[in-house]
């Protein structure tokens, strides 16, 4: 899965570079707690790795919260 993002008329691809489902489901977001997910961006500096991550930590009745980050390592 892929997705492209704009910032200032400037196009960047985001792809699925990870994930881990704990309970398996046909929903389009698996919302389970412990589920993750991981895109790396397509473009970044020469010699380094961009990712952005995705976890759902919580789930309160109809609320879901998830955690995200994102880095670049060279």
């Amino acid at each position: 899965m892929q997705f492209a993002a704009f910032n200032d008329n400037d196009e960047n691809i985001a792809v699925l570079a990870d994930y881990k489902i704990i309970d398996p489901s046909n929903d389009y977001m698996p919302l389970t707690v412990g589920n993750s997910w991981s895109y790396d961006w397509m473009k970044r500096p020469n010699g380094c790795i961009t990712r952005e991550s995705y976890r759902v930590v919580v789930n309160e009745g109809e609320h879901w919260y998830l955690e995200n980050y994102r880095y670049t390592i060279k």
